[in-house]
Formats: structure tokens, C-alpha cells, sequence
């Protein structure tokens, strides 16, 4: 996870009383992330992210092999809320919804055998979540995704927060301001590595909607 490769862009949808989004992607050798956020959203600056030995999450730190998947899964919503709290954000809720995609992206990628935000098909992380029914009646929306794969330790919900935090684009998603909900996914095994049982791959999406 150290070697990473950045690749960044921007999306803008500027169109009048519709949905409105704004785009920044990173691509690294084993971390991934992409969003779309409100106009008025502020990009935080960088900081030295959360104190995670004082989060209150319990033992986050544990291989996979060592973790239940409801445990990763509240282990990395609660570290990301408590990252969003040390920089003076309110917390995600948890949405069904995201949680829904989020989940199905993270086994659809170690079944699959690939690590991309793009599904088989060409599917976004945008229509995805649409699928579920979360941006349904809605005017305005927007939308992130992280995507982290992980083996032993660097498989913790620890290792893969602090890795998105140290990294602009990722930590872009977990603090941009205007986001409200969160789901996050997680599935035993590495696409990249053959599935190894002690490793995991987590997707965390999170999204905002109003009328």
C-alpha cells in the first residue's frame, strides 16, 4: 500500500435545478476512491486524521482471519465517524441502502477476481447506488466511494482507515462536509491475491440527498 500511483479527475454537472455533483478520483495499487460532492461542500484540508487508540471502537486492529464481518463492518462505520468527530463533523448515519451496494461491490470484487470501482459491464458506483432506490425522489444528490483490499493486519479496519486518511482523495470522501450517510461492505478475501482467507475488502459508500 505504499507504492502508490495517483491518477485524479474531476467531474461537474452543472445542470440548472438538477442533480448537481462534483467529482475527484484517486486510483493506487490497493486503494481506491471516487465522489461526488455538493457544490457548497468544502474539500477539508489535510490533517493528521483520527487518534484511533482513542475512538472507543474496541479491537480494530485484528487480522481478518480474527474478525467477524459485522465486526469489521461496525469496527471501520465507527472509526470513520470518529475521524469526521476529531475535525468537527457531525456523524454518518447508517443507510441500509449504501450499505446494500456497498456490500455487493466488495464480494462482487473478490468473486470476480478484480479491484476497480467499475463493475463487470462497466457499472459506477453512481448507478449502483442508484439500483438501490437511495437517490429515488430526490432533486440533488451526491455520492463517495472508497474502495481497500488488505491482508493480515493491513486488513484491520485500522490499517484501512488510517491508509485513506493518509491519502488526500480517500480522506476527501470520509470528511467532505455536505455527506450525511454511510454504508460500509466488507467480504472476506483479496481480489488480488487469490482470495486469501486472511485478508478482506471493504467498500465504504456514503451519500447525501434533499429535495
Amino acid at each position: 500500500m505504499s507504492n502508490l500511483i495517483p491518477t485524479v479527475r474531476a467531474l461537474v454537472n452543472r445542470s440548472p435545478q438538477r442533480r448537481i455533483s462534483f467529482g475527484v478520483a484517486i486510483v493506487c495499487l490497493a486503494l481506491c476512491a471516487i465522489a461526488t460532492l455538493p457544490p457548497a461542500s468544502p474539500i477539508p484540508g489535510s490533517g493528521p486524521g483520527v487518534a484511533w487508540a482513542r475512538s472507543g471502537c474496541g479491537h480494530t486492529g485484528g487480522s481478518p482471519a480474527n474478525l467477524s464481518l459485522k465486526y469489521m463492518r461496525r469496527g471501520l462505520r465507527r472509526l470513520v465517524n470518529a475521524a469526521r468527530s476529531r475535525n468537527g463533523l457531525p456523524a454518518l448515519k447508517s443507510s441500509p441502502k449504501l450499505r446494500r451496494s456497498a456490500n455487493r461491490h466488495s464480494a462482487e470484487m473478490v468473486n470476480g477476481d478484480y479491484f476497480s470501482h467499475d463493475g463487470p459491464g462497466g457499472s459506477s458506483p453512481g448507478a449502483r447506488i442508484a439500483r438501490t432506490g437511495y437517490f429515488a425522489g430526490a432533486d440533488f444528490y451526491g455520492w463517495g466511494e472508497n474502495i481497500a483490499a488488505g491482508t493480515g493486519k493491513l486488513g484491520s479496519p485500522k490499517a484501512i482507515v488510517r491508509a485513506w486518511m493518509g491519502s488526500s482523495g480517500h480522506r476527501t470522501v470520509i470528511l467532505a462536509s455536505g455527506f450525511r450517510e454511510m454504508g460500509v461492505g466488507v467480504s472476506r478475501g483479496h481480489p488480488l491475491k487469490n482470495g486469501s482467507a486472511n485478508s478482506a475488502t471493504y467498500t465504504l459508500d456514503v451519500g447525501y440527498r434533499s429535495r
